[in-house]
Formats: C-alpha cells, sequence, structure tokens
C-alpha cells in the first residue's frame, strides 16, 4: 500500500546549472556527462558494501533515494542517525564536487512526510525543503531546518561532535549549513605546508568567484551572495594562525 513515510530530505539547486550542462556538450570541455553524474551521485560503499563513519557505523543503510530533475536534486533517506549523517555526507560531497567545477549550489535540508520511488517524488516534506532552498537560504549554502536540529540535540555526544564536523552556523541568520569547505579548511589550516593540488583548487575557486563579482557589479542581490561566499571561503583557507 502506497502511503507517506517520515524521511530527511534535501533539496539542492545547483547555480549556473545551465552553463555545466552546455559545458557538458563541448568536445574540448573538461566537464563531461561522467564528471557530471560522479559529482552528483551518492559515494559507493567501501569495503564490505559499507560507507562506515566512526561511532554512528554503516551509514549506507538508510534507504538513500535519490531524483534529479533540471537544476535540481532531491535527496530522501530514513530518519534515524545513520539516515541523518548519509544525508549530511552526500550534500556535503556535492556541494565540494561542484565547487571542484567553480559551480556553486543552495539548498535545504529537513524532515518531513514523502512518498519517493523510482517515479515520484511529492509530498509536504518536498515541499518544505524546496522552501528552504528558494526562500530561506538566500546564500549559496545547504540550510538545515528546525525540525532537523531537533533531531540532532537527541543525538548521544559522539553523533554531536560528528554534527559539527559537517556544518557551521551563519551567524548573520542562525542558520547552521552544510560546511562544504570541510576538507579544504582542514588541510589548508594544518600547520604544514597544504599540497600543491589544494592550494590550485583554492585560486581556481577564488579566481571564479572574483570573476562573478565584476560581471555583476551591477546585480546587489548576486553580488551579496557572492560576498557571502568569499567570506565564507576565507575564512576556510585563513593561516595567519602560522
Amino acid at each position: 500500500m502506497n502511503r507517506y513515510e517520515k524521511r530527511f530530505i534535501a533539496f539542492i539547486d545547483i547555480i549556473g546549472f545551465k552553463k555545466i550542462i552546455g559545458k557538458s556538450v563541448a568536445n574540448d570541455s573538461h566537464i563531461s556527462i561522467d564528471s557530471v553524474k560522479e559529482a552528483l551521485a551518492f559515494k559507493e560503499p567501501i569495503g564490505k558494501e559499507k560507507l562506515i563513519l566512526g561511532g554512528i557505523g554503516d551509514i549506507s543503510d538508510s534507504d538513500h533515494r535519490m531524483t534529479t530533475f533540471s537544476d535540481n536534486i532531491l535527496i530522501s533517506v530514513n530518519n534515524n542517525s545513520k539516515g541523518f549523517f548519509n544525508i549530511l555526507n552526500h550534500a556535503e560531497r556535492i556541494g565540494f564536487e561542484l565547487l571542484k567545477m567553480n559551480f556553486l549550489c543552495r539548498g535545504g535540508i529537513t524532515m518531513g512526510k514523502i512518498y519517493h520511488d523510482e517515479q515520484f517524488v511529492f509530498g509536504p516534506g518536498l515541499i518544505r525543503a524546496h522552501e528552504l532552498e528558494s526562500k530561506k537560504a538566500n546564500k549559496p549554502r545547504i540550510i538545515i531546518d528546525k525540525n532537523v536540529m531537533d533531531f540532532k540535540d537527541s543525538l548521544d555526544p559522539t553523533g554531536q561532535k560528528l554534527f559539527r564536523r559537517f556544518t557551521k552556523k551563519d551567524e548573520s541568520d542562525g542558520y547552521f549549513f552544510i560546511d562544504t569547505l570541510r576538507t579544504i579548511r582542514f588541510l589548508m589550516q594544518q600547520i604544514y605546508e597544504p599540497p600543491n593540488d589544494v592550494k590550485e583548487l583554492v585560486r581556481s575557486i577564488k579566481t571564479h568567484i572574483h570573476n562573478q563579482i565584476e560581471k555583476n557589479r551591477n546585480d546587489p542581490k548576486v553580488l551579496d551572495r557572492l560576498d557571502w561566499f568569499l567570506k565564507y571561503l576565507d575564512d576556510s583557507t585563513n593561516r595567519d594562525f602560522i
């Protein structure tokens, strides 16, 4: 019998997706159909069909479902701790992989009722996730709804610590968002010199953002979003402590 299920839901919009598709059809482009699919796909489990997250266990065991349409990505998972960290992990990976192709995204993660199978996806939870993306996120970030934060508060200390690894708080409005620059921050803020490929990636992202700022000097809304992301990037790559 078909019925709604209460699940964690992520709705993610790829900013500039038309450009990605345009580049994917060019013969000399580094962006291909395969690279787009790789950026969006859930990471394959490791070892014996497992994706282990310390203290939580095999988060691949989360009934992960994904639907893509136009420039949107819809993900839903079980509403338990494994599903919670599964969707945080996948949202972070999507944001980071798109950044490597010089594209940003925004979105929202909520918990709600949804019907999601291989053909259809609908429900009040989807509407709420879309509302977060389109009306609340405002900037290139994937924000986390209050009911998801309430679930986070029910986790044990290990889960609380893992949540802090995946997220940051935007002090301007209080929303927690997925820390898509987590890997870059970890490598850039070590005492030793970051790997050359990481430094080159940071340079590439900063150059892209500055170029977009120049192109959008007459659009205050776009400038506000780009300025926000540039500050986030600068904070994540700051090595002044050395």
